[in-house]
This record gives C-alpha cells, sequence and structure tokens, in this order.
C-alpha cells in the first residue's frame, strides 16, 4: 500500500482561510482483497460491492475523505448490474484529478452505483468517482 500526500493545497488554504485542510491522499492496493484488509471500504475509500477479482486498485480522497477517485482493474466476468444503472441523470463532476484517472468515457456516459458513486467503464477499466461524502 502507497499513500502521497500533496500537503502544499493544504498549506495555502491554512495561510489564507486560517485552518482548512485540502490533502489529497493516494492509495494503491494489488487486489480487492489487500483493500479490504487494510479497511479501505469500510473507510468509504472503495465501495463495499467492488467485484471480488478487482485488481491493481488505485484510489484518492481529500483530506476530509467528501470527494474520492478510482480506478481498478475488473475482470472478464465481472458486472456491476446488480449495483449499477445506466443514465445517470447528472452526475457530478469528477471531484479529483490524477494522471491515471483518464476514463475514455465521460461523466455524462455514467453508470448511477450504490453508495452515492459514479462509474465509467472502459474495456477491463472501472473508474470511479464520488463527490460530497461518505
Amino acid at each position: 500500500m502507497r499513500r502521497r500526500r500533496t500537503p502544499l493545497a493544504g498549506l495555502l488554504c491554512l495561510a489564507v482561510l486560517g485552518g482548512c485542510s485540502v490533502d489529497t491522499y493516494e492509495v494503491s492496493y494489488a487486489s480487492v482483497f489487500e483493500a479490504r484488509a487494510h479497511e479501505a471500504d469500510t473507510r468509504g475509500w472503495l465501495p463495499e460491492w467492488l467485484p471480488e477479482g478487482a485488481t491493481d486498485i488505485r484510489q484518492r480522497h481529500d483530506g476530509r475523505e467528501s470527494d474520492t477517485i478510482l480506478r481498478a482493474t475488473l475482470p472478464p466476468d465481472a458486472s456491476l448490474d446488480a449495483f449499477c444503472t445506466p443514465g445517470a441523470s447528472s452526475p457530478p463532476a469528477v471531484p479529483l484529478a490524477a494522471d491515471w484517472f483518464t476514463p475514455a468515457g465521460t461523466p455524462s456516459d455514467a453508470l448511477a452505483c450504490d453508495d452515492r458513486w459514479y462509474a465509467v467503464i472502459d474495456g477491463s477499466g472501472l473508474f470511479m468517482w464520488r463527490s460530497g461524502g461518505k
């Protein structure tokens, strides 16, 4: 598991606003089993219903854990049908940026999923985001 902080934005916010924190944290897991061992699902960093065979998971969230992005590789037989529906009406904008978060689809193509997650599937790549809290 890797964790990276980007405190520069937090320092600027502290200097300007006197106390807010907008640090971002990035974590990587080889598999959904490793992520669950680190309680990433119970912390709200990834959905509890992420398919068992998901691998190469990367996740970034802000210091308040209210905005999150996630990328994972899905196994060929994975289905999100039980948790996601097509045609999300007005999904929120992707709240954070990362060079590894580059879905071919756009937020307007997003699936609306349980727990206020939105997803775009690009081949075997799953790109998800949630904005505004757990």
